[in-house]
């Protein structure tokens, strides 16, 4: 993690031939992995400290190929209200786009 506020969550990842397909560009698995990590800690950072957050709905479009040595995901919240929360994730080399719904977990 680079960045933690309120709100907002940065994750990046240097590439490595271990995190790449068979074009040696970074796999989507491991795209998703760091966007979807980004999106759920971002919606972490705004619930109290006794409560958790749990995936309701994630989706994510690639755009390009991660062609790039820098995987960058910014998971910042949109809304975040007192049941669930909007979270979308973009980056400085957009190689897609993606939304996550969090329920908060009593």
């Amino acid at each position: 993690m680079d960045k933690v506020e309120d709100g907002l969550v940065q994750i990046s990842s240097k590439f490595s031939d271990n995190l790449s397909q068979q074009h040696n560009f970074f796999h989507a698995g491991v795209i998703t992995s760091i966007v979807y990590s980004a999106c759920g800690y971002a919606a972490l950072t705004l619930v109290p400290a006794d409560k958790d957050v749990l995936t309701v709905e994630f989706k994510i479009n690639f755009l390009k190929p991660g062609n790039t040595t820098r995987l960058i995901a910014v998971g910042e919240v949109i809304q975040s209200g007192m049941n669930t929360g909007f979270v979308l994730v973009g980056g400085q080399f957009t190689v897609s786009k993606a939304h996550q719904c969090q329920a908060r977990n009593p």
